[in-house]
């Protein structure tokens, strides 16, 4: 998807894995493949996620640089909890953005 304010930039808008292929890594080598394509053509590509096992992926990938690191709402500490109305209790997933670099 083309970002909204610079037109040298790629942005992933959504990543949807089906549940039974979930875990594997497709999303994170599909998001490296294309990411690795834009590259190519002198593009900047980045993803903005709230997937706990697709920011633990891009942490531990030297090629991902985390560009923003925040929140949707208050944050409990845990990466798992989801975002919504839980008990009556506002819970929230971290929201964190990276950059696609050589």
């Amino acid at each position: 998807m083309p970002h909204p304010k610079s037109k040298n930039i790629k942005k992933v808008h959504r990543l949807v894995v089906l549940p039974d292929f979930q875990g594997l890594g497709i999303g994170s080598y599909f998001t490296n493949y294309i990411a690795n394509h834009y590259l190519n053509k002198n593009f900047r590509f980045t993803i903005t996620t709230t997937n706990p096992s697709l920011i633990h992926s891009f942490k531990k990938n030297k090629k991902w640089k985390c560009t923003n690191f925040g929140r949707y709402s208050k944050h409990e500490g845990s990466l798992k909890r989801k975002v919504g109305n839980i008990g009556g209790q506002n819970v929230s997933r971290l929201k964190v953005s990276f950059e696609y670099k050589k």
